[in-house]
């Protein structure tokens, strides 16, 4: 608490997207600690009842982490398929070449990328075979990556809420 009241309390993050992280750098900044992670004692208030929700939440910041640099956008999905995407497009493009390096090599970045993933997949209690789903989540954070660039360039902006739609906090 008395951090927080040292950096200007939440009024210095007032307008940021990305507040959380915004309050971590603050607190940095200030000589302060943080970790932040996963912990089974938090408690999310917002709820996503879809994809769209999804997409809508993470397309709203996923250009600021670029900074705004639209040269990033390709950079993302250039880093996203060589080391996500690429791996099990590979296994099925040796498959076919009966190419069994190619294979082998390709199934074994596919399950390190897979294992790094699973702690998160067990913190959500989803079956484990699902880290071997990165792959997708890596073409749709691509997307939605691309979807905040393109929001951002039309001058449409952070999409947190679609019109009519409401907030499921209570303030």
């Amino acid at each position: 608490r008395s951090m927080l009241e040292q950096i200007g309390g939440l009024e210095s993050i007032k307008g940021k997207i990305i507040d959380d992280l915004a309050l971590v750098r603050r607190v940095k900044r200030a000589g302060g600690r943080c970790w932040v992670g996963l912990d089974p004692d938090m408690l999310s208030l917002r709820t996503y009842v879809g994809i769209p929700d999804i997409v809508r939440m993470v397309a709203r910041s996923a250009f600021e982490q670029l900074g705004y640099h639209y040269a990033l956008v390709p950079v993302v999905w250039l880093a996203l398929m060589v080391f996500f995407v690429a791996p099990p497009a590979l296994v099925v493009y040796g498959a076919v070449t009966r190419d069994g390096l190619i294979v082998g090599a390709a199934l074994l970045a596919w399950l390190l990328a897979s294992a790094n993933f699973l702690p998160v997949v067990q913190y959500l209690e989803v079956p484990s075979a699902f880290a071997l789903t990165l792959p997708f989540a890596a073409l749709a954070y691509a997307f939605m990556t691309t979807l905040s660039a393109w929001r951002h360039h039309t001058g449409k902006g952070i999409a947190w809420r679609e019109p009519g739609e409401t907030d499921n906090t209570s303030d």
